[in-house]
């Protein structure tokens, strides 16, 4: 067993070892420049997103933290805050590489409190 691996099982069908958690902290610092909005939403986006991935294997608790450089009413914060973003919102329309199409995909669905 490896020493950072706490409580671990192995998996029959590829006998690797997974460790077991009791909690899962994650933090980020979204540092993008301003002007790129489509960029910040998506590492936002992506950041839940591979949380979401992470709940859905195990029922853990989950803190998340850090310093994600957006305002209150930037689509940003609407995604952390409330889970989805408005279709209409104007940040929507800075995004020069189509990566946020369709922006009925940018949601989540954790279960967050805002401090």
């Amino acid at each position: 067993m490896l020493p950072h691996y706490r409580n671990a099982t192995t998996t029959t069908a590829t006998q690797r070892m997974l460790p077991q958690f009791s909690e899962l902290g994650a933090s980020t610092n979204v540092n993008v420049h301003q002007d790129l909005l489509d960029v910040k939403l998506w590492q936002v986006h992506t950041l839940f997103k591979g949380l979401e991935k992470i709940t859905a294997s195990a029922d853990i608790p989950m803190l998340v933290s850090g310093y994600f450089n957006s305002v209150p009413r930037s689509v940003p914060h609407a995604l952390l805050a409330i889970g989805k973003v408005d279709p209409s919102h104007p940040d929507l329309t800075v995004d020069p590489l189509n990566i946020l199409c369709p922006y009925n995909k940018l949601v989540h669905q954790l279960p967050l409190v805002m401090y």
